[in-house]
This record gives structure tokens, C-alpha cells and sequence, in this order.
């Protein structure tokens, strides 16, 4: 039907034109604004968006559109469909959520973080903590720790009082240890960073534990 063509025919819902599926109301004389939904039921896009962006890892967003999708669906349940997906996004919002909290934890708690320790036992290992601590002491800019715990008095001493200064750059490192020698209460520890450096550490065991007594870079 043409508004333009179609005078006398009677008032009432016809096909939309300009909208295929749906219903404009004919005044009698010309088209109206007043338009109905198509008929028969509608997926809500709503609870779509909601499923595929809880799948898409924006586990939080799913959960918020799929309960905007069930209420939508709730006030309109003769032409929306689509609680299912919108359940279907909500459950899965919650999953990854789950999943990304849980990554979120152990991320903070270094459970990804590859440590020299894990490689060696025994004596050896105990000398690898001590690389390990001193590469986050200097990851976290702590100089003070580094020079009263992990150096030997006589190193921290040899800085002039300018120790804690010199470990305060902020410079991140990923210390990798090639190679531990042991003799007797003295060792040796060959290392490289992430910027090819390669390390060189003397290390000696005062009151129980090792400490860093000598250390160079090249």
C-alpha cells in the first residue's frame, strides 16, 4: 500500500513499508508514526550481547547484560525470547570471572614467576634464593634491603654509605642463573639478565646464611 496511491482505504495495521516484518498504523488519509513490533517472538539482542561477551573473557559485562536481557524479556514475554542465552551469559560471566580472579590471586602471589630456587637442592638452592631475593629487592627499588640483608657488611661498607642509593634505580631484571660453585663456606655464581648481561657473584655464609660479598656486570 502507497500513501500516496491508496486513499480510501480503511483505518487500521497494515505492513509497514519501510520496516518489512513489522506493522504502521493507516490513518485512513496517509501513514502514522505508530508502528508495532513484527509479530511472532524476537531473540532479545541484549541477551545475545550478554552470552557472547561473557564467552569473549568480559565475564562482568555478560552478568550485567544478561539480567538486563531476563527483565526485558519479563516485561515483554509474548514477543521476547531469549532467557536462555541471557542465563546462558550470566552462568558464563560468572565462570570467567571466577577464572579471572583466581589468575588474578596467583599472579599476585608470584605463582607464575620462575625462580632459580626451583632448579637446585641443598646448599645450592639456598644460594639460588639468595640471586632470587636480591633480583625482587631490586625489582621493588628496595636498596635498604639489599645492602643490610643480602650484602656482607664489607660490601655494603666498600659503597661509602651511598649502598642503598645505587640499588634504588628501579631497574627490573630477570635474573637467570647458569652456574653454582660451592667451596666450603664461599661460592660462586655465574648469571645473565634480561638484557644479556652477564653476572658474576661471590657469595660467603656469615651467621647462617648466604650473602653477597662481591658482585660485577659486563
Amino acid at each position: 500500500m502507497d500513501d500516496r496511491t491508496d486513499f480510501g482505504v480503511p483505518a487500521g495495521w497494515y505492513p509497514d513499508p519501510w520496516a518489512p516484518g513489522g506493522m504502521r498504523w493507516w490513518s485512513g488519509v496517509d501513514w502514522t508514526a505508530y508502528t508495532s513490533l513484527p509479530t511472532g517472538k524476537q531473540t532479545d539482542g541484549w541477551a545475545v550481547a550478554s552470552l557472547v561477551t561473557s564467552l569473549s573473557g568480559l565475564g562482568p559485562v555478560g552478568v550485567v547484560l544478561g539480567f538486563i536481557a531476563r527483565r526485558r524479556i519479563g516485561k515483554d514475554p509474548e514477543r521476547r525470547t531469549g532467557k536462555g542465552l541471557a542465563t546462558g551469559g550470566i552462568a558464563a560471566g560468572f565462570v570467567t570471572t571466577g577464572f579471572l580472579a583466581l589468575f588474578v590471586a596467583l599472579w599476585a602471589n608470584d605463582v607464575f614467576e620462575e625462580r632459580n630456587a626451583d632448579d637446585y637442592s641443598g646448599t645450592e638452592q639456598e644460594i639460588a634464593q639468595t640471586i632470587d631475593r636480591f633480583e625482587e629487592e631490586w625489582d621493588d627499588d628496595d636498596g635498604t634491603t639489599i645492602c643490610n640483608e643480602l650484602f656482607t657488611e664489607e660490601l655494603a661498607s666498600s659503597y661509602q654509605g651511598n649502598c642503598p642509593s645505587e640499588w634504588d634505580d628501579g631497574f627490573w631484571v630477570d635474573m637467570d642463573v647458569e652456574s653454582i660453585d660451592v667451596y666450603g663456606d664461599t661460592a660462586t655464581v655465574k648469571a645473565n639478565d634480561t638484557d644479556v648481561v652477564d653476572w658474576t657473584f661471590d657469595l660467603s655464609y656469615v651467621d647462617g646464611e648466604w650473602r653477597i660479598c662481591g658482585l660485577e656486570s659486563n
